[in-house]
Parts: structure tokens; C-alpha cells; sequence
């Protein structure tokens, strides 16, 4: 089984809980730090045109129209930021998300009785130490599952070959033993 997958997703939102509220997280943070040092302009520009409006008239008017175009500005900046946010986090978290979707869809494979899975990640993902965890407990269980049965399988050859009662109850003896080997992995 290859661990890289070439082909490209395309859906970039695999896991909207998660995404999104990475996401809403900073945005929130952006318009806070953006809102605090707006009422900090805001006050300073204040007490600036208050200042003017003692001097000139002329002045004050060219001031708050500059101070206008500052805050549009600012608002254009923040739209944009909050934008640029929006993209990098929806792509990062992607790298995450994706393979927390595909390690979710492999586990459901397992949970329906087949060890025989096969799933990979693209170059770039993050979570290959959980995923390479995972691939190889897969292999583990197999491996076991295998020689399980492989030992079921030589007690019932033995079963077949077995001439008299007693040998039969060796044999019973065995799977008994096997059972509560089995049991016991249980605990």
C-alpha cells in the first residue's frame, strides 16, 4: 500500500465543524485587534480635529476628510486580511481535515470486518505519524488475525485426522485453550 495519494481533492472544507471554527476563530481575533486600534485612531483623530476646530477651519475640513479616507482604508484593510484569513486557514486546516476524514473513513472499514485496507495521503498532509500508526496496527492485526487462523485451521486438520475419542477431546482441550487465549486479548 503506497502512503501517497496523487490525485488532488477538491473539496476544501472536509470537516466544516473543525474548519470553520479554526476559521471564525481568527477572523474574531482580527476584527478585535482591528476594533481596539480603530477606537484608539478614533480617539486621537478626535481630539486632533477638536484642536483644529480652534485654529482653522479650512484645516479641520481637509483633516476629517483625510481621516475619512483613512477609515475607508482601514476597512478595505480589514475586509482583506479577514479574506486572506479566511483562505489560508480553509487551506490549512484542509491539510489536517483530510486526513482525519480519510483515517475516519479506514477506521469504518475496519469496524465492518476487513483488515484489508488500503488508503494513502497526499504529500503535504499533517497527521503521517497517526496515519502510519494506524497502517501499522492494521498490519499487526492481520498478522495475528492470520496466524489465529492458521492455528484454527491445523486444529481442525488435526480434528479430521483424529482416529479415536480420545484425541478428540485433546483437540476440544486445545480449542478451549485457544478460546480462552482468545478471551483473555479481550480484557
Amino acid at each position: 500500500m503506497g502512503l501517497f495519494h496523487t490525485g488532488r481533492r477538491r473539496q476544501y472544507v472536509v470537516d466544516k465543524k473543525f474548519q470553520l471554527r479554526a476559521t471564525l476563530v481568527g477572523v474574531v481575533y482580527i476584527v478585535a485587534v482591528t476594533a481596539s486600534l480603530g477606537l484608539l485612531v478614533g480617539y486621537l483623530t478626535r481630539s486632533m480635529g477638536l484642536l483644529l476646530e480652534a485654529h482653522s477651519e479650512e484645516l479641520t475640513t481637509l483633516y476629517y476628510a483625510q481621516q475619512r479616507d483613512m477609515m475607508v482604508t482601514t476597512t478595505l484593510f480589514l475586509v482583506s486580511i479577514s479574506a486572506a484569513w479566511i483562505f489560508f486557514t480553509i487551506w490549512r486546516t484542509h491539510k489536517i481535515a483530510g486526513p482525519m476524514y480519510k483515517i475516519k473513513k479506514l477506521m469504518s472499514e475496519v469496524d465492518g470486518d476487513s483488515l484489508h485496507i488500503a488508503g494513502a495521503l497526499r504529500k503535504g498532509d499533517e497527521m503521517w505519524e497517526l496515519f502510519e500508526a494506524f497502517n501499522s496496527m492494521i498490519e499487526k492485526l492481520r498478522k495475528h488475525q492470520s496466524d489465529e487462523a492458521k492455528r484454527v485451521a491445523k486444529l481442525l486438520d488435526k480434528l479430521d485426522k483424529a482416529e479415536d475419542d480420545e484425541e478428540r477431546k485433546e483437540i476440544a482441550k486445545e480449542l478451549r485453550t485457544f478460546k480462552d487465549q482468545m478471551e483473555a486479548a479481550l480484557e
